[in-house]
């Protein structure tokens, strides 16, 4: 059998490829700035300062602008932005919440 696929799917397929490549590349470049473990970064900018602590599961109010342009840099289409955005917000609260509820 011979599966067959047109161009428009091929190209699809590369950039669900490429934006999970471009998150992976995100949770790669965060990390904690400190021991203290008051700030998350990505690539050096702080991403914690959009977050929200009022609540006892923490939100972003917004993209922090570092992330936008985090994203713009590394060339992520609009299409795919929100799905980029939404795993790479959920890795950053699971990794604070990690370390809150010690």
């Amino acid at each position: 059998m011979k599966i067959i696929i047109t161009e428009e799917q091929l190209n699809t397929i590369k950039m669900d490829n490429y934006c999970n490549f471009v998150l992976q590349q995100m949770i790669d470049d965060t990390k904690w700035e400190d021991a203290s473990f008051s700030k998350i970064l990505l690539g050096g900018k702080n991403v914690s300062t959009a977050l929200s602590h009022d609540m006892d599961i923490p939100y972003y109010f917004y993209i922090p602008d570092d992330v936008a342009d985090y994203m713009n840099l590394m060339g992520i289409p609009d299409d795919c932005e929100e799905y980029v955005w939404d795993e790479y917000s959920d890795y950053v609260i699971k990794m604070y919440l990690s370390k809150k509820r010690r």
